[in-house]
């Protein structure tokens, strides 16, 4: 089997290699170049093309704010909350729900996929799944001939619980048996073969993790104060999923680029844990229906 590759940032990229993976150097003098950011047609049009609901003013100052999606605008330009002040006190950002685009369920439901969204291969695999509404999204918008397994860390009764009715059209959506429950990313193979014994020996061409954090006892999401957990936690994935990746597969994670989230380092963190990085992609939210 090749080395599996990882994309951060995005969870839309199958590139990978069979050579082994490059050695990085420390030196200051020789700095590595930074990776190209690949985005989804309709993010740059979206960031670029003024929406008619917002109002520019003619007589307005500059700096003027940007023509188009203040969150679309984000994705591209990615800076840095924390350093980069001055640009975010004149622009400030806004959460990925205020693109125009996701206040509009038929435009949302019909961005199309794109050629890189397509190339996750036949078969996927979704890891921490919260309310399994991105296997849902995946399963409407890819092929029917691709093969989607979902997995939540939770269990059926405590996503029916929490999240109530969606739950049982999202599953019928997916499909009953291609749904694992209680499957922990630090023992993949073990806890999703224990839930699904179909899935026993099965290999995956994309293993997708989105937004993946340490759960903490009082519900709340692990962060900046559970650091060094989070890496732990991700090193283990990556081990995890490298195992169960076929030929050229892709082990896919997507996380915010802002405070805490960019402290974590993620790529540093899990390259050389079986994998490399393949590419960065912008996370396009309007293009997965229903994913919260």
């Amino acid at each position: 089997m090749s080395n599996p590759t990882i994309s951060p940032s995005i969870p839309l990229s199958a590139q990978s290699t069979t050579s082994a993976p490059p050695k990085f150097t420390t030196a200051t003098a020789n700095p590595q170049p930074q990776p190209l950011l690949y985005a989804h047609p309709e993010t740059l049009r979206c960031a670029t093309h003024p929406h008619a609901s917002k109002k520019r003013k003619k007589d307005s100052k500059p700096p003027l704010p940007p023509p188009g999606c203040v969150a679309c605008t984000y994705k591209l330009l990615k800076p840095d909350v924390s350093l980069d002040t001055a640009f975010t006190a004149i622009f400030p950002n806004v959460r990925p729900e205020m693109c125009p685009r996701c206040s509009n369920p038929t435009t949302t439901k019909n961005t199309p996929p794109s050629p890189m969204d397509k190339a996750l291969g036949d078969s996927v695999l979704t890891v921490g799944d919260g309310d399994l509404t991105f296997s849902f999204a995946l399963r409407q918008s890819l092929s029917a001939s691709t093969k989607i397994h979902a997995s939540s860390y939770e269990t059926l009764a405590t996503l029916l619980k929490v999240y109530g009715s969606t739950i049982p059209s999202v599953i019928s959506t997916v499909g009953d048996s291609n749904v694992s429950y209680s499957v922990d990313a630090t023992k993949l193979r073990e806890t999703l073969t224990k839930a699904s014994p179909k899935t026993e020996g099965e290999m995956y061409s994309s293993i997708i993790w989105n937004f993946p954090c340490t759960a903490e006892a009082s519900g709340q999401d692990g962060q900046n104060t559970e650091m060094e957990q989070n890496k732990e936690l991700l090193r283990g994935f990556v081990k995890c999923a490298s195992a169960m990746l076929k030929d050229k597969g892709v082990v896919v994670l997507t996380h915010k680029t802002k405070p805490p989230y960019n402290h974590w380092k993620i790529v540093d963190v899990v390259e050389g844990v079986e994998v490399r990085r393949s590419e960065e992609r912008s996370f396009e939210l309007g293009m997965w229906y229903m994913y919260k």
